[in-house]
């Protein structure tokens, strides 16, 4: 019971972790800066 709690919580911050690095990418991909250094 206790290994499945811990599971569950590490499953927890592992989505928000990933939300949050998307969230990140979406906007470094939205600004023109990046658009510009993918140019080059």
């Amino acid at each position: 019971m206790l290994i499945f709690g811990i599971f569950d919580n590490f499953n927890c911050y592992l989505g928000s972790t990933i939300l949050e690095v998307a969230n990140h990418i979406n906007t470094l991909i939205s600004s023109q800066s990046i658009l510009d250094f993918m140019k080059i």
